[in-house]
């Protein structure tokens, strides 16, 4: 039982410093009120709905985004795998472009969409983007080169055999993307 409660023992101490640091003035309300406050504000929001309402408003934020930049992430991905001219034309640049940090983005994004929804979908599409695009590409690239000798032995036409032999391997790393944006 005790091997179950050691995780639990310094999160615990936090809270209950920071309790007495508030509650004895060492702490301003202001900058960090005090646990049960804060426990109290929650218990309000969730009562009244309106939690409820913010946490719809982030999740459709976010589904919108995963499905602006992992749908671009992915196109582009299969795009610049699978054509070489593609590659020589995007992947330089992509490749520039996801060293900008996204945080250095804010300041354009600000400038360009204002402080509003539209911004910040853009800077979630970023972020989902770039692990989409490499995962998607190197899927494509890493794809085990029997099945394509497979393919010519077996006279498949072009896109007739691609969904069936190749397709579970190139799909692979773009969904493992997805998971470790979520994770």
């Amino acid at each position: 039982m005790l091997k179950r409660l050691t995780p639990w023992l310094l999160p615990a101490a936090i809270l209950v410093a920071w309790e007495i640091a508030s509650r004895s003035g060492l702490l301003s309300a202001r900058i960090l009120p005090e646990p049960a406050a804060v426990l109290a504000a929650f218990w309000q929001l969730l009562r009244s709905g309106e939690l409820a309402h913010h946490v719809g408003v982030s999740a459709a934020r976010a589904f919108s985004a995963l499905a602006v930049g992992g749908g671009l992430g992915l196109l582009l991905g299969l795009l610049t795998g699978t054509w070489k001219h593609a590659e020589a034309l995007l992947d330089t640049t992509l490749q520039m472009l996801r060293n900008i940090p996204a945080l250095a983005l804010i300041p354009l994004v600000i400038l360009w969409f204002g402080i509003d929804e539209a911004a910040k979908l853009v800077l979630v599409a970023v972020g989902v983007f770039f692990p989409v695009y490499l995962n998607t590409f190197h899927g494509i690239r890493n794809v085990d080169r029997t099945s394509s000798r497979w393919r010519a032995a077996t006279a498949c036409r072009a896109g007739s055999c691609t969904d069936r032999s190749s397709c579970p391997a190139r799909c692979r790393p773009s969904s493992s993307a997805c998971a470790s944006r979520w994770a």
